[in-house]
């Protein structure tokens, strides 16, 4: 009587080999969003806070952070 293969068995070591190439995929793919998206995402908040003051300056609003946390304890 022959024994089934179970799932790992499927292909001698082909499941090795694609488990293998899906990590290194995921490393590299991984890899190249924190090397080439964060620093846009950063530039795009930038943009963003500065539009942000710009309007408020333009309705008299003053950002004046430090100036008032003293008095405000």
């Amino acid at each position: 009587m022959e024994m089934q293969k179970t799932h790992g068995e499927v292909g001698g070591g082909r499941v090795m080999q694609r488990a293998t190439a899906d990590a290194i995929a995921g490393t590299l793919a991984g890899g190249v969003s924190r090397t080439i998206v964060s620093p846009l995402d950063v530039i795009k908040i930038r943009f963003q806070v500065r539009f942000v003051c710009e309007v408020l300056s333009c309705f008299g609003v003053s950002l004046r952070v430090f100036s008032d946390s003293e008095n405000s304890y």
